[in-house]
């Protein structure tokens, strides 16, 4: 594990190009592997199973891979993973990306969408609120 971090410190994490990710994709079933031995039993960790939750995701195309990414949507590959629910989704008109939201009750399937594509596309992800959720949290804190 040190002399796969060690060679990712040496490039510069900055460095964001397809070829970096390709020269230490043969490295990731290792990685996982070794962060699976490390891994909390199913039992000890804790999700909001059973807590329904939204889920906004954006996403950006990485340099060089629109002709992947639109492949793969256009062969039906962007539907969500059992357990993960899609209310919307939205490009931007460039193509450079878009949102979607998502719903679920196990953060764990909405990781699993990301990892799907993360090859092709950036993606940052948060749990939402609506805005009755946000203006209660709101009073309860401001005292409003």
């Amino acid at each position: 594990m040190r002399e796969l971090i060690g060679k990712f410190a040496a490039k510069n994490l900055a460095d964001k190009s397809e070829a970096f990710f390709h020269e230490f994709e043969s490295e990731i079933p290792r990685t996982a592997a070794i962060l699976a031995a490390f891994a909390l039993p199913p039992k000890q960790i804790q999700t909001r199973k059973g807590k329904c939750m939204k889920v906004m995701s954006t996403f950006s195309v990485r340099p060089g891979c629109m002709k992947e990414a639109a492949s793969r949507f256009l062969a039906g590959q962007a539907a969500p993973p059992p357990g993960l629910t899609l209310l919307g989704r939205w490009h931007k008109s460039d193509g450079s990306g878009g949102f979607a939201l998502f719903e679920t009750d196990n953060p764990a399937v909405a990781y699993e969408q990301s990892m799907r594509w993360a090859d092709v596309l950036e993606t940052h992800s948060n749990v939402v609120i609506e805005d009755a959720e946000a203006g209660m949290a709101l009073a309860k804190v401001f005292g409003q």
